[in-house]
């Protein structure tokens, strides 16, 4: 919608997604955009009862793409900021 409504570049957006999320997840991860899995974040399994997944999120995600990373730890803004470094977003 977004490349064909207002001709966005796919390939420069970053996509920011908790481990786990609503229905619509796995369409989230591993297309032409840049994704951060924010360690931690979207596991709260009470408010989202459709969330929860009988499959690991390594059957579905492609973790060896250059274009998916995963932070380490607490998914601070150090963290983040690795891991836009490591999809070629940020310089340090």
């Amino acid at each position: 919608y977004l490349y064909i409504r207002w001709g966005t570049e796919l390939s420069n957006m970053v996509v920011f997604v908790g481990e786990s999320g609503d229905t619509d997840y796995d369409g989230l991860i591993g297309g032409a955009n840049k994704t951060v899995i924010l360690t931690g974040l979207g596991d709260s399994k009470q408010r989202h009862p459709y969330a929860n997944k009988g499959y690991a999120i390594e059957d579905v995600v492609a973790f060896d793409s250059p274009n998916i990373v995963r932070t380490v730890g607490d998914s601070r803004s150090d963290d983040i900021l690795s891991a836009l470094v490591q999809l070629g977003i940020c310089k340090l």
